[in-house]
């Protein structure tokens, strides 16, 4: 996500806090009592006006 590297510091420390937020939601709550290996798909995809970040889990739909 970060080639070429984003220039605005504020940007990509929003990016980065985005990223650790959704990720510690899937952590805590879909997949709270799953495996250990049960896999997260993350896809992040960059153009030149926006960035759209991805996170499929495995855990039960609610």
């Amino acid at each position: 996500m970060n080639q070429p590297p984003i220039t605005d510091k504020r940007i990509w420390w929003q990016c980065q806090t985005v990223f650790k937020e959704a990720f510690d939601n899937v952590i805590d709550h879909a997949h709270k009592d799953l495996p250990l290996d049960t896999p997260i798909e993350i896809e992040a995809v960059r153009t030149v006006h926006q960035i759209e970040l991805r996170i499929w889990d495995f855990g039960p739909p609610l």
